[in-house]
């Protein structure tokens, strides 16, 4: 299953994507969880073309993001720039399940521990995850984690069932 996570812009716009092997969950029902791509770009214009672009490329159709009231602006201009593009029907955008950022983390901190993330070490999500401090746990200083957070927004969606029948591609690999 491929899913992608957008964390808006608090310190910086920051978008990953995630691919979970199809084959053998774990008794818990727990999949590998592999980072595949990820962005980070200050200018709006070429992160939502970068979006775009890559939910395209990677046959990703979801997109998890934090929309309230400090981020609703971001959210407009990718839904303009999805329109503009004829995209707006074709990539569906959904906040995250998980709204508790200390248990999201923990939770992450976790699979981490478990050998279920595969990611590259010089991510900007791997430095990130290695620099989790206790005051980032409480939520203190939790915007300067913010690949942490992209992750934490579209964890959920690994454990319920597809909202679409999956492709199964020749690499054993489902894409949803």
């Amino acid at each position: 299953m491929i899913l992608r996570s957008c964390s808006w812009p608090v310190t910086g716009p920051y978008y990953c994507c995630f691919l979970a092997k199809a084959k053998a969950p774990d008794k818990n029902g727990i999949y590998g969880i592999h980072l595949i791509h990820e962005i980070e770009e200050n200018l709006p214009r070429v992160f939502h073309e970068s979006i775009a672009d890559s939910s395209l490329k990677l046959f990703c159709r979801t997109l998890f993001a934090i929309i309230d009231e400090t981020t609703l602006d971001h959210y407009y201009a990718l839904l303009d720039y999805l329109s503009s593009r004829d995209l707006g029907d074709r990539l569906d955008i959904n906040r995250p399940s998980i709204t508790n950022w200390g248990s999201g983390v923990r939770f992450v901190q976790g699979l981490h521990a478990d050998n279920k993330l595969n990611i590259p070490k010089d991510s900007i999500f791997a430095q990130q995850l290695g620099r989790m401090s206790r005051e980032a746990l409480l939520g203190i200083n939790c915007h300067e984690f913010y690949a942490v957070q992209g992750f934490v927004n579209a964890i959920k969606y690994f454990f319920e069932p597809p909202v679409i029948s999956p492709q199964t591609v020749p690499s054993n690999y489902v894409y949803c």
